[in-house]
């Protein structure tokens, strides 16, 4: 049986970022909100943080795994935290764009299969703290 860490994680969302006017943690008043994206939870699963900027642009942390839309041009993806490797900020990519170091808003999400995919946030605390509570997932 696997352990719940959904208490964890927000706690360290909250400790180590905390929400934006986009990024929230889920919760029973807030949840209709985001119905669109909490209807592809699997049973037993349950959303904790997400970040939706639109229906094309949006990111979920669940208590099993990232479900995410990056953007207009992609399709969503998953990645089980089971099989995530690494994460990262995206500053070589953001910089490139010209985006100030304070405006930062995306990581780098890696498997175990080597690929690599794009988990878009808010800038600052929101980011931040998506940032942590998936390293503190790596462990």
């Amino acid at each position: 049986m696997e352990k719940d860490r959904s208490s964890v994680m927000v706690a360290i969302f909250k400790r180590k970022g905390g929400e934006g006017v986009l990024t929230k943690i889920v919760t029973e008043e807030n949840s209709i909100l985001y119905t669109g994206i909490l209807k592809r939870l699997k049973e037993g699963e349950k959303g904790i943080i997400v970040y939706f900027n639109n229906e094309q642009e949006w990111s979920l942390l669940t208590n099993r795994r990232v479900i995410a839309k990056p953007g207009a041009e992609s399709v969503p993806y998953e990645i089980l935290f089971d099989n995530l490797v690494n994460v990262e900020p995206a500053f070589l990519l953001e910089r490139a764009e010209g985006i100030a170091p304070g405006r930062f808003s995306r990581l780098i999400l890696t498997d175990k299969t080597g690929e690599k995919y794009i988990l878009k946030s808010e800038s600052g605390d929101p980011v931040q703290g998506m940032f942590q509570v998936l390293w503190f997932l790596l462990k």
